[in-house]
């Protein structure tokens, strides 16, 4: 059955019961890994399959010499290549200046002014206490025409618009196209 198909109610009590069913899911889950590490046999038809390997360039400068030197790479295309991490940059930051707070959040903020892309992960669903606007798509597209916000346009805006009263939807007869 569709979730379309069940009353408001029952989305609201599925939306408050899965947190606790897939935090219970994963602690199983993590036990029998436990007992797969411990002996391998223990669940028929199932093993442990490695984790992905990761590297991390922890040399930087040497790196930068031998694109440099050794390939003739220019430092403009060797910039590209790199990602600045926020939270290790606020680490150096506080470090040098010794600042904390609201000062280290303006000294991070000047550091970084013009040259941050801000994107938008995709939408997540929360309990919303009742006295919270809803947000809609006129105050994203307000937020879109005043910087704040995802990128978006007026086609998105009524897209979501249509979607969300398709959401709020009781029956098939309140849906607007």
């Amino acid at each position: 059955m569709s979730a379309r198909d069940w009353s408001p109610e029952e989305r609201a009590l599925f939306l408050e019961r899965e947190r606790q069913l897939r935090d219970w899911l994963q602690a199983r889950k993590e036990e029998i890994k436990a007992l797969l590490l411990e002996k391998p046999d223990s669940v028929p038809g199932y093993g442990l399959k490695l984790g992905r390997t990761i590297e991390t360039i922890t040399d930087p400068q040497q790196v930068w010499q031998r694109f440099n030197r050794q390939l003739g790479g220019s430092l403009e295309s060797f910039l590209t290549c790199i990602k600045v991490g926020k939270t290790k940059l606020k680490e150096e930051l506080r470090a040098l200046t010794r600042h904390r707070g609201t000062v280290l959040e303006a000294d991070l903020e000047a550091l970084l002014a013009g040259c941050v892309e801000i994107t938008r992960a995709a939408a997540s669903i929360e309990a919303m206490d009742t006295e919270s606007p809803v947000r809609t798509p006129s105050t994203h597209s307000d937020e879109v025409q005043q910087g704040r916000g995802a990128v978006g346009s007026r086609a998105a805006c009524d897209r979501d618009q249509r979607e969300l009263e398709h959401s709020n939807a009781r029956s098939p007869s309140e849906i607007t196209e």
